[in-house]
C-alpha cells in the first residue's frame, strides 16, 4: 500500500485550453496613447509563431469585443512553441472578407477604396455602420524581402472597433497610431527591412511643408446629418408702459372765455376816449 501511495504522488494539473491569459503589460500592440485601454490579453504559442488577442475597451452596442489580433511568424524557442503552425502566406481578399463576417455580425462591411499608409507601411481598412455606431476593420501585414542574412519572419495585424458616435477619421487614428511592442530574438528576424534612405528634396527648395496635412479626406460611409440646432430666440425687453396721464381739477374761480369778436348779434367793446 505504500509503494502504490508513493506512485500516485507528485502529479500537477493542467488545463486543456491552448490558450492562456497573460498580463496587459505584455501586449504585442499598444494602442495610441489617450485612447482605448487594454482590458486583456489571450495568447497562443505555434510551431512557427505566436499570437495574441488583446482585448480594447468597448463602448459600443454592436455585439463583439474590440480587440487587436497580432501574430509573430518566425522561429520560436520550443519552450515557447505550441501545436499546429500559421500560415505565412501574404493576405488574400477573401480571407479578409471571411474575417470581417465573423467580427461584425449583422453588420454590412464596406472595404475603403483609398491608398492609407502608417510609419509601418500600407494598410487596409473597411468601414460599416450600425445605427449610431461605426465600425472599422483594418489589416496589415508587415514583411521585408527576404535576403540570405535577415530579412525573415513577419508580423501580421488584425484591428475590430466599433465606437458610438464616431467618426471614420477618428477610429483610423487606431491604425496610423499603434505601436507594435514585440520582437523575436533571432538576428535573422526582421520584418521592417532597411530604413528608408533620407529624401534627397529634404531642406532643399521646393513646395511648402506645412506641420499639418490640410489634405482632403471623404468617408467611404456618408455620415448622417447632425440634426439642425432650434434657432435662438433673442427675448426683447418690453420698455415699460408709462403712467396714465391724471387730470386733477382745477383750483380758484373759473375763468370766462373772452368774447369772440366779429361774430353776427355781437356788439363791438366800446373804445373809450382819450384822456385829455
Amino acid at each position: 500500500m505504500v509503494g502504490l501511495a508513493a506512485c500516485s504522488q507528485g502529479a500537477s494539473v493542467h488545463t486543456s485550453s491552448v490558450q492562456h491569459s497573460v498580463p496587459v503589460e505584455t501586449a504585442y500592440v499598444l494602442p495610441p496613447p489617450g485612447s482605448l485601454s487594454i482590458i486583456h490579453v489571450l495568447e497562443r504559442g505555434y510551431s512557427n509563431g505566436i499570437e495574441q488577442e488583446i482585448s480594447l475597451a468597448t463602448d459600443s452596442s454592436v455585439v463583439g469585443q474590440n480587440y487587436f489580433r497580432v501574430r509573430l511568424l518566425g522561429t520560436l524557442d520550443p519552450k515557447d512553441a505550441g501545436n499546429g503552425s500559421l500560415s505565412s502566406r501574404s493576405l488574400a481578399m477573401m480571407n479578409i472578407g471571411s474575417e470581417m463576417r465573423s467580427a461584425f455580425r449583422g453588420v454590412r462591411m464596406s472595404k475603403s477604396p483609398y491608398f492609407v499608409q502608417n510609419r509601418y507601411g500600407p494598410f487596409g481598412y473597411a468601414v460599416g455602420r450600425s445605427g449610431g455606431d461605426l465600425c472599422i476593420y483594418g489589416w496589415q501585414n508587415l514583411r521585408s524581402r527576404p535576403a540570405l542574412i535577415g530579412g525573415k519572419g513577419s508580423i501580421d495585424v488584425r484591428l475590430r472597433l466599433c465606437r458610438t458616435g464616431a467618426t471614420e477619421r477618428e477610429l483610423l487614428a487606431m491604425m496610423y497610431g499603434y505601436t507594435v511592442n514585440a520582437y523575436l530574438n533571432d538576428s535573422n528576424w526582421n520584418p521592417y527591412g532597411s530604413p528608408p534612405p533620407v529624401p534627397e528634396t529634404l531642406g532643399a527648395a521646393g513646395p511648402d511643408v506645412y506641420p499639418v496635412g490640410n489634405d482632403q479626406f471623404q468617408t467611404v460611409i456618408p455620415e448622417r446629418a447632425a440634426a439642425p440646432r432650434p434657432a435662438r430666440r433673442i427675448q426683447r425687453q418690453e420698455q415699460p408702459a408709462a403712467p396714465p396721464v391724471v387730470e386733477e381739477p382745477p383750483i380758484g374761480p373759473a375763468v370766462p372765455p373772452p368774447p369772440v369778436l366779429d361774430a353776427p348779434g355781437v356788439p363791438a367793446p366800446a373804445v373809450p376816449p382819450p384822456v385829455q
